[in-house]
């Protein structure tokens, strides 16, 4: 019996590297949405990520594939894909089979992150996750990053943010944060106001959840009035059935002094701890359908209801979700 009540594979953009792991002129094997996949990084930087086994006689093209240009070649046959997956050359023959081709995977990379879009049925990106900029309007960069093999599904590990409860019982703060949801078409937002005691203060802290798709969550915090100097970015991306990778990236500008670099470190901690918590809850959990909810939960079946759009075709009706439209970004 299955512990999960809903399908691995939402409809969404997902995390499948940083871009620091993909050099010029390299070849990345991954595994993701249950099956083996090849990225590569071509002469003119750009990434791209391939279904990875040849159509020719099968072989995996991330074991043993080089980058020739801005194409990946076959280590069996020294057959050649460029990054729409098709076969550019053999290099013993002219004749190339119009058949000769893998697919090919939407991709986009911004802020140090790699993403690749998934859809059931292969349709094309119907939305897309911001880029992260700073207050100058540059590109924020990976500072700190973490990456956890969770034996959980993607919609378990996002639900945790509709479920403040568990803030004050898991990970120790002193009071339940009082949380507003303001929900969207592909995207909500989630504001906390909370209290947290440190020594003998009384800390005042805000949070800013927005959450993008089926798995990409991007976090600002405020204490007491002053905004952290940095954002965290979160992904969720299905390994195959039974695990998701669980990325963390702390993003901030190219350039930052010496104070900036031990908060955001010392912040690295903190969140590293408190997923390692979380990760030990998710690793053992169901997932029941129809859970037992009381006055004070989370909005859980409304949240159910937001996240089911990403396992069909077609967005559901936002009157269905009985909700309010989205809060501005901060």
């Amino acid at each position: 019996m299955s512990r999960f009540s809903y399908p691995a594979f939402p409809n969404s953009w997902f995390q499948v590297a940083w871009s620091d792991e993909l050099a010029i002129g390299e070849v990345k094997p991954l595994h993701y949405f249950g099956r083996d996949l090849v990225a590569f990084r071509g002469e003119d930087s750009v990434v791209h990520v391939l279904d990875a086994h040849c159509p020719h006689l099968g072989a995996n093209l991330a074991m043993g594939g080089k980058v020739v240009g801005n194409n990946v070649q076959c280590p069996f046959h020294g057959w050649c894909f460029d990054g729409e997956g098709k076969c550019t050359s053999i290099p013993y023959t002219t004749k190339i089979p119009h058949k000769a081709k893998v697919n090919n995977w939407p991709v986009r990379e911004a802020n140090g992150i790699i993403t690749v879009y998934f859809h059931a049925a292969g349709k094309s990106p119907n939305f897309e996750i911001p880029v992260i900029k700073g207050d100058d309007g540059e590109d924020l960069i990976v500072h700190e990053k973490m990456k956890w093999r969770v034996h959980c599904r993607s919609r378990d590990l996002v639900e945790n943010l509709v479920d403040p409860v568990h803030i004050k019982f898991l990970h120790g703060n002193t009071v339940i944060p009082e949380a507003t949801f303001a929900w969207g078409d592909y995207s909500f937002d989630i504001h906390t106001i909370g209290k947290e005691i440190v020594g003998e203060q009384e800390i005042e802290g805000r949070t800013h959840f927005s959450i993008w798709g089926a798995g990409c969550l991007i976090l600002n915090i405020w204490s007491e009035g002053q905004k952290l100097p940095f954002v965290t970015c979160n992904y969720m991306s299905p390994v195959d059935e039974e695990y998701v990778d669980f990325y963390m990236s702390l993003l901030s500008d190219k350039a930052v002094d010496e104070t900036t670099k031990q908060i955001i470190s010392s912040c690295s901690e903190k969140w590293k701890s408190g997923a390692e918590e979380d990760i030990i809850i998710w690793n053992h959990k169901i997932s029941p359908e129809r859970p037992i909810l009381c006055e004070g939960d989370g909005p859980i079946m409304q949240f159910r209801r937001w996240y089911s759009q990403f396992f069909i075709s077609e967005l559901v009706d936002k009157d269905s979700f009985n909700i309010a439209e989205p809060v501005a970004v901060l």
